[in-house]
């Protein structure tokens, strides 16, 4: 396969998984008076949206686990243990850092999300457990998997490979947060250009996932 048709699939299926998540701002609001239309429309976007856009790049694109930083390496050296401890740290940066850039543009930008999800999650009870463990799980695995693997792959495609990286790849994670407001939008900005040059240093994705995927567990607790 020619680079360029390469480089041209992997973008239209990275856009493809993210289209979704461009429009919750306006589509959840309304499909949350209805929790059938509301659940559904959810795995359809993170669960089964995401195996299919995956299942083609490995498939049909040659895209190899690895290239996203699905390994036991750090640095390019084996290493488990590392990879765990980093995983168990990131917990608390990730939540940190996200905190601390909200709180910041929120003092700038203090206006009401258009949309929040724990307006749809039980208020108490065992699904109340199982809503906020799937929402936070599928947000982190798979914006990590786009944003940062998928992305990562992507810009190998362009000369200056580690600015397009950092800043395409924090831009775009920064937009799919707009349903959050302005304040989000800014703070996902930022937590963007920080885990993406941790992920140049480090080459591992594990640690950001298990970080946003705590991230999110935490706020979703909030009401």
């Amino acid at each position: 396969m020619e680079i360029s048709a390469q480089r041209n699939g992997y973008a239209a299926l990275f856009f493809l998984g993210i289209s979704p998540f461009l429009v919750n701002g306006v589509i959840n609001p309304v499909i949350a008076l209805y929790p059938r239309i509301f659940w559904s429309f959810e795995v359809l976007s993170w669960v089964f949206l995401p195996l299919a856009i995956f299942g083609i790049a490995l498939r049909q694109l040659g895209l190899r686990a690895e290239e996203m930083g699905l390994h036991a390496r750090v640095r390019g050296q084996r290493n488990l243990g590392l990879v765990l401890v980093l995983c168990v740290l990131f917990a608390p940066l990730y939540l940190i850092i996200y905190n601390e850039s909200r709180a910041a543009f929120l003092s700038i930008f203090p206006e009401a999300p258009f949309f929040a999800y724990q307006s749809i999650v039980p208020e108490d009870g065992a699904m109340r457990v199982v809503a906020i463990l799937y929402l936070a799980i599928t947000a982190g695995v798979v914006e990590e998997l786009y944003f940062r693997g998928l992305f990562f792959k992507i810009s190998s495609f362009f000369p200056a490979q580690a600015a397009v990286y950092v800043l395409g790849s924090a831009t775009f994670f920064s937009l799919i947060h707009w349903e959050g407001g302005l304040s989000n939008v800014g703070a996902t900005f930022v937590l963007g250009i920080i885990t993406t040059l941790l992920y140049l240093l480090i080459r591992n994705l594990w640690p950001f996932m298990i970080g946003h995927a705590y991230t999110d567990y935490v706020w979703m607790q909030m009401t």
